[in-house]
This record gives C-alpha cells, sequence and structure tokens, in this order.
C-alpha cells in the first residue's frame, strides 16, 4: 500500500512534465520558424522555465527512487545515511532553487536575511 500512495505523487508528475516540456520545446521551434528571434525575452523565458522543470524533475525522481529502494533492499549503513539525508536535502535544494531564480524572491530572501542578522546582533550582549 505504501509503494502505490508514494507513487502516486511521480504518477501525476511524470506526464504532466513531460507535456509541458514537449509543449514548451515545440513553442520553441515555432518561435524560431516565425522569426522573432532567439533573443527575446520570450525566449529566455521559456528557456528558464524548462530549466526549472527538468531541475525539479530530476531532483523528484532521486528523492523518489531513493525512497523506494529504502523500502524493497536491505539498507546498509550508508545507505541509511542517504536515505535520512535525502528528504531534508530535497526539500532544501528545491526550495533554495526556486527562491534563487526568481529576482523577487531572491531580493525578499536577502532582505529578510539581513533583518535576522540585524536583530541576533542587536540581542547579543556587549562584552
Amino acid at each position: 500500500m505504501y509503494v502505490f500512495a508514494s507513487s502516486l505523487p511521480l504518477i501525476l508528475l511524470c506526464p504532466a512534465v513531460l507535456l509541458l516540456i514537449v509543449s514548451l520545446c515545440n513553442h520553441i521551434s515555432r518561435m524560431k520558424r516565425s522569426g522573432t528571434g532567439l533573443q527575446s525575452s520570450h525566449w529566455k523565458a521559456h528557456l528558464n522555465v524548462l530549466k526549472k522543470m527538468v531541475f525539479s524533475f530530476v531532483l523528484f525522481i532521486v528523492y523518489f527512487l531513493t525512497d523506494a529502494l529504502s523500502k524493497f533492499s536491505e539498507l546498509t549503513t550508508l545507505g541509511l545515511y542517504f536515505y535520512i539525508t535525502m528528504p531534508p536535502f530535497y526539500s532544501s535544494v528545491h526550495s533554495g532553487f526556486l527562491i534563487y531564480s526568481d529576482t523577487r524572491l531572491k531580493m525578499t530572501f536577502l532582505q529578510i536575511c539581513k533583518w535576522v542578522t540585524k536583530c541576533a546582533k542587536k540581542s547579543q550582549p556587549e562584552t
């Protein structure tokens, strides 16, 4: 039962990501043929979306395979360590990638970091 439940996000994600990637690739080839130019902002936006989708998809596949293999095989010490560290690694890398790939989110994140640093310095007693 666990395998089916954990496979459901993968079953939904694979066709959606693959269809989106194929659609974006077709749209990019139409843009090439129409002569709108490959240096336009549309081209860069499409390329950025493709990079984000492929990266997220590969990261999720690695996470899913780690989870699935841990349920079906005897875990060695190294395998257990990898299994324990993969979920936090997946969520933090994916979140970081999304934050740093968007300019507004990146600026907001940096402002929050500066604010937290300033508050932490104020709360430390002077010696």
